[in-house]
């Protein structure tokens, strides 16, 4: 769990947090010594960091990271330019030890140099559930139509779990960030809104508890998680007595009622079948990228291929429509992911691209490139030398973008 504590003055800050499960025989406060924080800064995120560059390690850097994707560039640009950005500071906090199915409560107190001042946040809540979702879940899906202009927010794929206790829901999305700029939106979330059967649930602002919540209330809480490291939102609900039959979900929840998206799902088994799925990531920049100005917020500034293999800070993006969201991106990630997970990928590469990369990358970082090629992490697929031009050509044209090409990607990154 992550705490965020602000102060107009740099004080010393110690976090006291406290935690209590929920079952039928009561609340149960959990033990002070299950209970560990830590002060996530900038020069922690290096250290995790440093976990990345050590393959037998980057599974390790990805799940200590993951779910710090929306404090990592304040933390990161509060250390470059301090002055622009509040004295928010952020604790993380793990709970070991806790039983499954049972409800969990937690608080804390930020006190101020060990004296009586403090704040205290917010109660939180949550059912202590994990569970884990297969291809035979799916139930419903929105993706692409050719029929219909959808943008980003408006894409999901729902899936439904039971145990002998729980309703679970999973909705994946391709972002849960907010795309409104304008006006300012309310919550960085993306505006969702799910009703379980009569129950309409708003993921921008959860279920709370309130401090004298009886057995039934309790019972009947439904939590929300969003998880922004897979873009997903999971939802457990205790089943009472009739089962979960219906679902409504609603894209765009604040828009108006013309930009709106309003599935309703009936729940009910799907033959689900297994397909293949290849995973293609491709780099098809072109010479004329060279001459893209450097971005300078970094120090010293990164031009368009140094941005574009690592833009941690999440400051440019390659679509001057389209606003760079707060999560950093670039083709390290993809390597990081894809070793981390031992996940395989074809990656398209075409001249100008590879180029690019080659002439302005440190040898290191070009090195975990070639690396995973190398290991047969990355097959390389040959893009020709300039892409998106072979239906112009003549043939033997064509013939000789793709065999020059292929020249240059054994040239370059000795892969056959």
């Amino acid at each position: 769990m992550l705490v965020g504590v602000w102060s107009e003055v740099s004080f010393p800050l110690t976090l006291a947090p406290r935690a209590e499960t929920w079952d039928s025989g009561g609340w149960h406060p959990v033990s002070a010594a299950s209970v560990h924080w830590t002060e996530v800064t900038a020069a922690e995120l290096d250290r995790r960091d440093r976990l990345a560059n050590v393959p037998e390690r980057a599974h390790d850097w990805l799940e200590s990271t993951r779910h710090l994707a929306d404090i990592r560039n304040h933390l990161l640009r509060q250390r470059t330019d301090p002055a622009r950005h509040p004295r928010n500071r952020y604790f993380e906090v793990v709970v070991s030890g806790l039983p499954a199915g049972r409800l969990f409560g937690f608080v804390a107190d930020a006190v101020v140099g060990g004296g009586p001042v403090r704040a205290t946040s917010d109660p939180a809540h949550l059912w202590l559930t994990a569970p884990e979702f297969a291809p035979g879940d799916v139930v419903a899906t929105r993706t692409f139509d050719d029929d219909t202009e959808q943008r980003d927010d408006q894409w999901w794929v729902l899936m439904h779990r039971q145990d002998a206790d729980f309703d679970h829901l999973r909705i994946d999305l391709l972002m849960t960030h907010n795309l409104t700029r304008r006006p300012p939106p309310a919550s960085n979330l993306t505006p969702i809104a799910v009703r379980l059967d009569g129950l309409h649930l708003d993921v921008t602002a959860p279920p709370r508890l309130g401090t004298n919540a009886d057995s039934a209330q309790l019972n009947a809480f439904v939590s929300v998680r969003v998880d922004r490291s897979t873009d997903s939102i999971v939802i457990s609900r205790r089943r009472g007595g009739a089962p979960l039959t219906e679902v409504m979900i609603t894209t765009r929840a604040d828009g108006a009622e013309a930009d709106r998206s309003v599935v309703d799902v009936i729940l009910a088994p799907r033959d689900a079948q297994p397909v293949a799925v290849m995973i293609i990531a491709y780099a098809i920049q072109g010479l004329n990228d060279l001459f893209v100005e450097p971005v300078a917020s970094y120090r010293p500034p990164r031009n368009f291929a140094q941005i574009a293999f690592s833009d941690e800070q999440a400051l440019f993006s390659g679509r001057p429509e389209t606003v760079e969201t707060t999560v950093g991106d670039g083709y390290r990630y993809v390597l990081t992911a894809q070793l981390g997970y031992g996940v395989r990928c074809v990656w398209a590469f075409n001249s100008g691209a590879l180029l690019l990369l080659k002439h302005s990358l440190p040898a290191t970082a070009f090195a975990e490139l070639t690396a995973a090629v190398g290991t047969g992490l990355v097959s390389v697929a040959n893009a020709g030398i300039g892409a998106h031009r072979n239906c112009c050509y003549v043939a033997e044209t064509n013939v000789q973008e793709i065999a020059r090409a292929d020249e240059l990607i054994k040239r370059i990154l000795s892969h056959d």
